[in-house]
């Protein structure tokens, strides 16, 4: 019995020989195990040690060593019986991939992670894989030089790709910001993102979960992993433009459940209206006719109100605190209601805001809700979201009224009819009701586009 000495001291791994062994016998490269051959891969390289043994100072061998109840191969110095703690892989390129053959033969010193091949075992797992992506043409040198693996790692390419992102809104680009704080460097930070893949995408998938859990965060939503998911799709869609990834990954389908529709009457929302004080009635009173988005109408401004037309040009919305084009780029225009109040516009200039608060101030995102739901709660009224209140109850209203699906998508201004189908489908079903049930006519109000009883009274 012979004892294995090293060359210098070892990562902890399951494939470490115990102090002693048996004296590893000398083999030939045929006697290679077939687990270590890739099938169908010619093999074009060996791994190798650019060290000598640190007590004689002659060179490593490739043998066999007895681990007792397996044989592995390795470097070892016949005479000293130690071995190499830094590994490289010699790869032999052919002609269709290396035309010039000065360029054909390749040391490779680190994995596509950039890490340093401390084993034989690791050398080898590289070899294979070498050997694989030569086979299906994939291989690239630069994914194997560690400083080329560093410009590609996740911490590198998360921020350059924020970059590109600018022209998003200030809410949205916060959020995808977040997403890459919270989620993307984390999971991401270390990995050689050339190599990105199906498996990883579903590792992060489900890395989703224990990380909220370990972080003590309250659950993702459906809805909340579909959008993380989106952006790590876009993520990967610029890698592949630009030509640092083959193929783009194959993303799970998540399909968030779609939120009931909570609406109220027009009676309704003009009950609740008198809860708030007179000042600043107006915006609200605008926002139960008019089914435009708040950062919509909190960006109105005089010019955009023409009385003549009966008109209300939309083409500018608040996000954040920034004034920007509207969410699907396109301005559009609405009739403005009869109930509208001219002397709004008095003693203002085209370009001074529709709306403010009394002391001459623009609406937050913030406030506006703020305000209705805590005057809603002095009056002990039951509280109903803003949304709801307006731009969901104008739809719901307009649909139950038998006002066509394409009259509704313009007037919410979606940028396609599909979007407001799929948002009030069932609604549309209750307004056909009548043609299957003759006799049995049913009192739309009493119905929801989710099928239930979502109207509130």
């Amino acid at each position: 019995m012979h004892s294995l000495d090293y060359a210098a001291p070892l990562p902890h791994s399951k494939r470490s020989p115990k102090m002693t062994q048996t004296l590893p016998t000398c083999i030939s490269a045929d006697m290679l195990a077939p687990s270590l051959k890739p099938k169908g891969v010619a093999m074009r390289g060996s791994v190798a040690t650019s060290q000598v043994c640190p007590k004689c100072e002659g060179k490593f061998d490739t043998i066999l060593v007895d681990y007792g109840v397996r044989k592995e191969k390795d470097l070892v110095c016949r005479s000293c019986l130690t071995r190499p703690d830094n590994y490289f892989v010699r790869v032999y390129l052919p002609k269709d991939i290396e035309s010039d053959p000065n360029k054909r033969n390749l040391r490779i010193y680190s994995d596509s992670d950039g890490h340093t091949l401390s084993s034989y075992d690791e050398a080898n797992r590289v070899l294979i894989k070498i050997q694989e992506e030569l086979k299906d043409k994939t291989f690239s040198r630069r994914n194997y030089q560690a400083g080329e693996v560093e410009a590609y790692r996740g911490k590198t390419l998360f921020p350059k790709w924020l970059k590109t992102k600018k022209a998003l809104s200030p809410t949205h680009l916060s959020e995808v910001e977040r997403y890459v704080r919270l989620y993307f460097i984390p999971f991401f930070s270390d990995k050689n993102l050339q190599n990105i893949n199906t498996a990883h995408i579903e590792d992060f998938h489900l890395w989703l979960e224990d990380e909220q859990i370990e972080k003590g965060r309250k659950p993702l939503s459906v809805k909340t992993q579909k959008n993380i998911m989106t952006m790590l799709r876009n993520f990967c869609n610029w890698l592949h433009n630009r030509e640092t990834i083959a193929r783009v990954p194959i993303f799970p389908k998540i399909s968030p459940p779609q939120a009931p529709i909570i609406w109220i009457t027009k009676e309704h929302q003009l009950s609740l209206l008198k809860a708030i004080p007179d000042p600043y009635r107006a915006i609200y009173h605008f926002m139960m006719y008019h089914p435009l988005r708040s950062g919509e109408v909190r960006a109105l401004k005089v010019k955009d109100i023409d009385l003549k037309a009966r008109t209300v040009h939309v083409e500018r919305a608040f996000s954040g605190k920034e004034v920007r084009s509207r969410k699907n780029k396109k301005d559009y225009y609405i009739p403005l209601s009869e109930t509208f109040d001219p002397a709004i516009l008095r003693g203002k200039l085209p370009d001074a805001w529709l709306f403010t608060t009394p002391t001459g101030r623009v609406y937050s995102r913030e406030y506006l809700p703020k305000l209705w739901k805590d005057n809603l709660e002095k009056a002990s009224l039951r509280h109903v979201a803003l949304k709801d209140a307006t731009r969901n109850s104008i739809a719901s209203q307009a649909i139950n009224r038998g006002v066509s699906m394409e009259a509704v998508s313009k007037t919410l201004g979606h940028s396609s009819i599909q979007i407001t189908a799929d948002r009030y489908a069932k609604m549309e079903v209750e307004t056909m009701r009548g043609v299957i049930d003759a006799d049995n006519v049913v009192d739309l109000s009493s119905h929801t586009a989710a099928g239930g009883d979502n109207k509130l009274s």
